[in-house]
């Protein structure tokens, strides 16, 4: 599963940047997470360890992921950054993101406005096409005492999906959705506003279709 979607996320990358120019902010982060926190399960009769705790850590940098380990977290997965909990329940779309796939992060770090920015980008521990569902879990790391999270996902989403592609100076995110059967997507553009990302305008976007080998352009009503 990890290879099928490391190996989507370059070549929609080389799609993205084909077709949609802006200047790449994010650059990839070495190391990866290690087992951190173990709990122990009684199985019929006999006790297993569970690791429901995954810690990256670099320099100042510490962001751990955590499967609910009782109750009280509330049934979804969360992150804990630099001391922060970031609880996923309720962010997304039917709690799909509620639990994700571990072997699937990847961290990358940029700057955009004066702003410092961490996004790890995932899928969730579903199958079939929830695979192609791409989580990118930005955080707004600018103030370590006040970190910003943005929950956000793409059909074959990547690092290259953030820019300023229609260059008023706001970073933006490109969101591809299925439109009407699975061969059909269409990609629109979603702006930082506030505390939040929203879609910009309607009238632009464009409408792809994916022939099982890559992304080609069917309508065109993009920025000039």
């Amino acid at each position: 599963m990890l290879l099928c979607v490391n190996g989507a996320n370059a070549q929609y990358d080389d799609f993205y940047k084909g077709i949609i120019k802006a200047t790449p902010i994010f650059t990839s982060l070495k190391g990866s997470f290690k087992a951190n926190k173990v709990k122990v399960l009684n199985i019929n009769g006999s006790n297993k360890s569970q690791v429901y705790s995954y810690l990256y850590k670099a320099g100042a940098l510490s962001l751990e992921y955590c499967y609910p380990a009782r109750e009280t977290d509330g049934g979804c997965s969360y992150f804990i950054i630099n001391g922060h909990k970031v609880n996923l329940k309720g962010r997304f779309e039917n709690d799909f993101a509620c639990e994700l796939d571990i072997t699937s992060f990847r961290l990358y770090k940029g700057r955009y406005n004066g702003r410092e920015y961490l996004l790890l980008t995932c899928i969730n521990t579903g199958s079939g096409s929830s695979t192609s569902s791409v989580v990118c879990n930005l955080f707004d790391i600018s103030d370590k005492k006040s970190i910003k999270y943005y929950p956000l996902w793409s059909k074959y989403g990547s690092p290259a999906c953030f820019g300023d592609f229609n260059r008023d100076g706001i970073l933006d995110f490109l969101r591809l959705r299925v439109d009407g059967d699975q061969e059909n997507l269409k990609l629109g553009l979603m702006s930082l506003k506030g505390k939040i990302f929203v879609p910009y305008d309607d009238k632009k976007y464009l409408t792809l279709k994916y022939d099982g080998e890559q992304l080609k352009v069917k309508e065109w009503h993009w920025f000039n």
